[in-house]
């Protein structure tokens, strides 16, 4: 399995690479893998992009999230400050 997340949009404008979004890659050597084990490597795959665990942990089951060292949700799955952009 692979996972990938990459920029969809030109970054060739951007002059701080601190403001790059770079490709983040997980594979994994087999394609058999349980949905617990292929979530988990969502989770480190948008880890690596650069999301916070609490940002991801919003939107996992509670006793999942802590199966993956997240800390407990305590708040509801989507924040008030949560924006949603229109389609």
């Amino acid at each position: 399995m692979k996972i990938t997340i990459e920029p969809t949009e030109d970054q060739s404008h951007i002059v701080s690479n601190d403001c790059l979004h770079n490709k983040v890659t997980i594979e994994t050597p087999r394609d058999d893998l349980h949905i617990s084990d292929a979530m988990e490597q969502v989770v480190k795959t948008l880890q690596a992009w650069g999301f916070h665990s609490d940002s991801i942990k919003e939107y996992l089951d509670e006793e999942f999230a802590q199966k993956l060292g997240l800390e407990s949700v305590h708040s509801p799955r989507r924040s008030e400050n949560y924006y949603e952009p229109d389609e």
